[in-house]
């Protein structure tokens, strides 16, 4: 089994601000982003399948009011050995985002937006629009305690497949425990539902998925400028995904993301070293467990097992940052400016022979942010 290594390159640049001379400023920030990859295994699958890819992104917002914005933001995604792979994507936007409060350290931000996809003739069943409304309200009632919650909602509406849109809505919630110790404690929960219109009833009759999640996050402070994370989640499917079921009669279908597709388990671990020079060092270790329900398991014959596929994921990685800014009175003038070099190896076991594999990735993200 041949092992490749994959990078990544990034340049963000073109970050303009003009601001108007009342009180009223308004703000344009442009951005301009180019990244590059060469990755060992593009599928994350058996077939072990490399490849360079090319990323340019742009976003253009205007800021006004001191809480609202609008703007654009799109990115092409252009590969050399599989060029059908090619893919663009676009959002417009409009958000509010209004804080009151001594510190202004309560928050309310309401964002509206329309997205779309889109691929070439090979994979055209995966274009959709988007229409999203996401609202997020933060509340700090006690220094050592904050409370957030937040739902969203979108429309997904495939042009080439009818059959995949979905009405997805999302419920979450957090709290947040500042301890004298230097620790953090933030136990979370999230409902999430997906409704199918247009669903296929001559395939399946199940039209409704649902899921719920929860988790904790612990962060530790050790010493001057360093910190330990600990995270810990399980989500739970509530039954088989009804786009699931579609997947095995079709030989093509929509879907983006695996929610809804598996309950599991998942941890990570990291820690992070800051310098005051603006050396950044961190280290991680994830572990996920996914068991897909109504998902069959194959052996190497591709004859199916008789149970549900089932993964294990371990995924150790590593990661040195340096980032500068300049002096208040140059930020106008003078961008800030950095480079971050990752190195992450994914490991997966699985149950299906098809999705037991492996992946070596190595990323170089250099950005200007004016």
């Amino acid at each position: 089994m041949s092992e490749r290594w994959s990078m990544r390159v990034a340049l963000l640049a073109v970050c303009t601000t003009v601001a108007a001379p009342d009180a009223r400023a308004v703000d344009v920030k442009a951005d301009l982003q180019l990244s590059s990859s060469a990755t060992s295994n593009i599928y994350m699958d058996q077939s072990q399948e490399w490849d360079i890819a090319a990323r340019p992104a742009a976003e253009l917002a205007l800021e006004f009011l001191d809480f609202c914005a609008v703007g654009y933001t799109g990115d092409v995604n252009a590969y050399v050995l599989h060029p059908d792979l090619l893919s663009h994507f676009h959002q417009v936007y409009l958000v509010a985002n209004p804080a009151w409060g001594s510190d202004r350290e309560n928050e309310l931000v309401v964002e509206a937006s329309v997205e779309t996809l889109r691929n070439l003739d090979a994979y055209a069943l995966l274009n959709y629009v988007r229409p999203v409304l996401q609202t997020r309200l933060a509340m700090e009632p006690l220094p050592w305690l904050r409370w957030q919650v937040a739902a969203d909602g979108g429309y997904r509406w495939y042009y080439d497949d009818i059959a995949s849109d979905s009405v997805d809505a999302w419920l979450r919630g957090q709290l947040t425990f500042m301890l004298p110790t230097h620790t953090a404690v933030i136990p979370g929960a999230s409902y999430g539902f997906r409704y199918y219109p247009r669903q296929d009833t001559t395939v399946t009759s199940d039209v409704v998925d649902q899921q719920v999640e929860v988790g904790v996050h612990l962060g530790q402070g050790l010493w001057d400028l360093a910190g330990l994370q600990l995270d810990y989640g399980y989500r739970y499917a509530i039954g088989a995904s009804g786009l699931l079921l579609r997947k095995f009669t079709e030989s093509q279908f929509a879907y983006i993301g695996e929610e809804f597709f598996f309950s599991g388990h998942r941890a990570a671990v990291e820690f992070t070293q800051l310098f005051e020079f603006g050396l950044q060092l961190n280290a991680v270790v994830r572990f996920e467990q996914r068991a897909y329900i109504g998902w069959p398991a194959l052996d190497a014959t591709g004859a199916v097992l008789g149970i549900d596929r089932r993964d294990y994921r371990l995924v150790p990685a590593a990661a040195i940052a340096y980032s500068w800014t300049p002096a208040e009175e140059d930020s106008r003038w003078i961008p800030a400016a950095g480079a971050r070099l990752e190195y992450a190896f994914v490991r997966q076991w699985s149950n299906s022979v098809w999705y037991d594999t492996l992946a070596h990735t190595v990323a170089l993200q250099l950005w200007i942010n004016w």
